[in-house]
Parts: structure tokens; C-alpha cells; sequence
């Protein structure tokens, strides 16, 4: 399969690449993923550049932590999800930007069918990024508003 890894720290211009790896197999408890579609998001690029509190590469280093996939195989002792059936993902330690993840059934979260598979891939982090912001960089209180305009051309 082919993935996106980095075998360094850097920007991302500079040291990721896309390389070909073998399809990862599920463990107990664990899910693999067929990647439909999976955002880049700060929390990758700041990874990449190794600047993300928390979460330390292991080079090689495997990289995107949400998307949108299908439930490819199933690992044993896994009863909650079925083949084919299309889920929101996390991936605590990176691997979204690849044609497979293997991760934790705690960690797929199932979703309806006419939901986009661009909006389902941007589900989790986006969100929590967003009201970090409003919160702790933003410190709008509580009962206040926020108005947001657009500008620009649309897309």
C-alpha cells in the first residue's frame, strides 16, 4: 500500500514522502480501515515538524490523525462494527494518510451514509480545534457572540 511518512522532523515540503509499505493486519481489538479521506490538519503539520505537545514520532513515522473510511477487517474479539460499513476516524498515533489504518474500536466512530466523506473526515479534530480557539486564544465568555463573515471568492 502506498503511505505518507517522514523520517525526520522538518517541514513537510521538505520530508515527507510517499512510500510503499505492507498493508498492516489488525490485532485484538483493533480494526483495519480502508481511507476514503483524511484532512490535513495543524495538529499533522505541527507532527511533522515536531512541535505537537504530546504525541512523539517513531521514525519512521507515520502521519495524518483524522479521516473517513471503511471497515476493511475485522480483528479478533471485534463485535461492533462490520466489513463495509463506513466510519469517522482518530488515529492517536498517525496513519490516515495511507491507503490502510489499523487502529482501536474505540477510536472508529460509525456514520450515516449521506453525510460527505469530506465532512465526516474532518469531524473530530476540527472541531476541538475550533473551540479551543473561541475558548483560550479568543476568551469569548460565556453568553457572548461571535460573529464570523466571509470574504473572498467562493469555492
Amino acid at each position: 500500500m502506498k503511505a505518507i511518512q517522514f523520517e525526520r522532523h522538518g517541514e513537510p515540503a521538505q520530508v515527507l514522502a510517499v512510500q510503499e509499505r505492507p498493508i498492516p493486519a489488525p490485532g485484538k481489538g483493533e480494526v483495519r480501515i480502508r481511507i476514503l479521506a483524511s484532512p490535513i490538519n495543524r495538529s499533522d503539520l505541527l507532527f511533522v515538524r515536531g512541535l505537537y505537545a504530546g504525541v512523539q514520532a517513531h521514525f519512521p513515522s507515520a502521519v495524518g490523525f483524522e479521516g473517513v473510511g471503511t471497515v476493511d477487517v475485522l480483528g479478533p474479539e471485534v463485535h461492533s462494527l462490520v466489513p463495509g460499513q463506513r466510519v469517522a476516524i482518530i488515529n492517536g498515533k498517525g496513519g490516515n494518510w495511507a491507503e490502510y489504518a489499523v487502529v482501536p474500536t474505540e477510536r472508529v466512530l460509525p456514520v450515516p451514509d449521506d453525510l460527505p466523506d469530506e465532512q465526516v473526515a474532518s469531524f473530530l479534530i476540527n472541531p476541538a480545534t475550533a473551540i479551543l480557539m473561541l475558548r483560550h486564544i479568543l476568551a469569548i465568555p460565556k453568553g457572548e457572540w461571535l460573529l464570523q463573515s466571509r470574504s473572498g471568492p467562493r469555492i
